[in-house]
């Protein structure tokens, strides 16, 4: 299984857009997209499956975008429900799984075994002193940034310089260049 987690600077960042594009752009990972909240969206259930890609939830977008699955999952204990939903989608006829985990707190660990790729993107606009603190944790661990909404580099708070960032224009959600990145990360194995 490839896993690409996309964390990111708040809403309208554009983590979903980014997640959309990488799973167009790369159909030849069987998807599973997981959207984390910290929000109760449907009451009685920690856990929701998107059925309906016209739905203008992300997780219909993502769907619409070519995931195969779509979940919505509160942060923590909830999330950890899904593990056992990745059984079946491990032996299903996809020669490479990809999942994709929209989230600032949770990192999947517990999904990938040896020898699985994970790659970490941090999708960031704004202003840095209103991020969450989480976020800068979350950028320090992703492998590349992704600046949107016409945030430059000379913005980056001090502990991200260095790191490896992708520039986008305003509307924009993919490059080449940003494709080449995720597609050598998480097929290296292949």
């Amino acid at each position: 299984m490839a896993v690409l987690v996309v964390s990111g600077s708040g809403s309208g960042a554009g983590k979903t857009a980014v997640g959309c594009a990488m799973i167009r752009s790369l159909p030849e990972l069987c998807w599973t997209a997981v959207k984390s909240t910290s929000h109760r969206y449907y009451p009685g259930s920690s856990i929701w499956e998107e059925h309906n890609p016209a739905s203008s939830k992300d997780t219909g977008r993502y769907l619409a975008a070519g995931a195969q699955y779509a979940f919505l999952a509160e942060d923590g204990a909830a999330f950890m429900k899904l593990e056992s939903s990745f059984v079946p989608l491990r032996s299903q006829d996809c020669a490479r799984p990809g999942f994709l985990l929209e989230s600032n707190s949770l990192v999947p660990d517990w999904l990938l075994l040896e020898g699985e790729e994970e790659l970490g993107l941090a999708i960031l606009n704004g202003i840095p002193s209103n991020w969450k603190p989480s976020l800068l944790d979350c950028a320090l661990r992703a492998d590349a940034l992704v600046l949107t909404g016409g945030f430059c580099c000379d913005q980056l708070p001090t502990p991200l310089h260095g790191k490896r960032v992708f520039q986008m224009l305003p509307g924009q959600w993919s490059s080449p260049e940003l494709l080449d990145f995720v597609r050598k990360g998480l097929l290296r194995k292949s």
